[in-house]
């Protein structure tokens, strides 16, 4: 969709191969881990989720943070690491006359193209160190919910890349809040839930999580 400034995909791209090289090595970096806590900026505040150890990276000039839950699963699974982005998506003048389901629809309908056009290309080759390669995506289910007083427009979806030994998938849910004073505000409000895994077989996503963060979510 024209005229808006941030695509959660390109964040996908980030997740999945950032995961990748990191479990490729044995030396990562540490962070310390945040109690429950409001994160603040200039339109919203949002707090951590309400369990687990979650770290926590913000942008302020973006307006995004990211909550992050690294762990080491029983095998056959083996790391796995979970995120939570929340962040603000601005748009120009012109979407301001557009009503909230076609900026919303139309916002997810230009992510799933971007999605499929990167991920889902079959058998390639990734040099001679990756060799030959199987990518794919699924979109499992696009539809609206009412999460607390909030209507969201939602995509989930998996992103899986393998090869003879090794395999790694993305699970994620991407959620969409248009709020009431979208046309004075000019800018609407992305979730982006991701649960990554090396190793074969896939817990489901834990939705609660995500859930327990939209609920938190308010405008200022």
């Amino acid at each position: 969709m024209k005229n808006i400034m941030i695509t959660p995909i390109k964040m996908i791209l980030i997740i999945l191969f950032t995961f990748i090289f990191s479990c490729a090595t044995t030396e990562q970096t540490k962070k310390e881990p945040i109690e429950v806590q409001k994160v603040n900026f200039k339109t919203y505040q949002i707090s951590a989720p309400s369990s687990g150890k979650w770290e926590s990276e913000t942008k302020e000039d973006e307006e995004s943070v990211k909550f992050i839950n690294k762990s080491t699963s029983v095998i056959p699974l083996g790391p796995r690491q979970k995120e939570i982005r929340v962040f603000k998506i601005s748009t120009s003048k012109e979407l301001q006359y557009q009503s909230e389901e076609v900026v919303a629809l139309g916002f997810r309908d230009q992510e799933e193209r971007i999605l499929i056009k990167q991920f889902k290309k079959g058998n390639y080759y990734a040099g001679p160190l990756g060799g030959w390669r199987v990518s794919d995506v699924s979109i499992e289910k696009k539809d609206v919910t009412t999460i607390g007083n909030k209507r969201l427009y939602y995509m989930k979806y998996s992103v899986s890349d393998w090869g003879t030994s090794d395999a790694y998938l993305v699970q994620a849910i991407l959620y969409l809040y248009v709020p009431e004073d979208f046309k004075d505000r000019l800018a609407f409000y992305g979730f982006l839930h991701t649960d990554s895994f090396s190793g074969r077989g896939a817990p489901k996503i834990n939705l609660e999580e995500i859930h327990w963060v939209i609920n938190s979510f308010q405008l200022r």
